[in-house]
């Protein structure tokens, strides 16, 4: 079971730098879209927007946050059990950390790297530096 997680800063290009290494490894490659697609798969149509909820207290008892984090643990483990594959995000390094044939591998970028491609990928102008 050959695997790779990938974490990242909002805007690093983590996801750009897991499709190309699974690409290279000829691995298979899955992000948010694909976990999600698995979800839809099965009836839960409701992962986008529980996994992107902040949990406040009262999240803590709700049954299909509940639901909805276990069955992402399920199909995490199902991914690696599979092998030859690049996991983008999803708390992936988290559920496979006790593994040892997982490398967990964290991409960060400058944060006027990051700023810059926040104003590309929204529509906004980058204003010019000096010197």
């Amino acid at each position: 079971m050959a695997v790779v997680t990938i974490s990242r800063e909002i805007y690093s290009e983590g996801s750009y730098i897991g499709e190309k290494v699974a690409e290279g490894l000829g691995y298979h490659f899955v992000s948010k879209n694909g976990i999600e697609k698995i979800f839809l798969e099965h009836g839960l149509v409701e992962f986008g927007k529980v996994y992107e909820s902040i949990e406040g207290f009262w999240t803590r008892f709700d049954d299909m946050r509940s639901t909805t984090i276990e069955f992402l643990k399920q199909v995490i483990l199902a991914l690696a059990n599979h092998g030859n594959v690049v996991i983008v995000g999803r708390g992936a390094f988290a559920v496979l950390g006790a593994f040892a044939d997982v490398l967990n591998v964290r991409v960060q970028a400058p944060l006027p790297f990051r700023v810059k491609r926040a104003m590309e990928k929204r529509g906004g102008s980058v204003p010019e530096t000096e010197g």
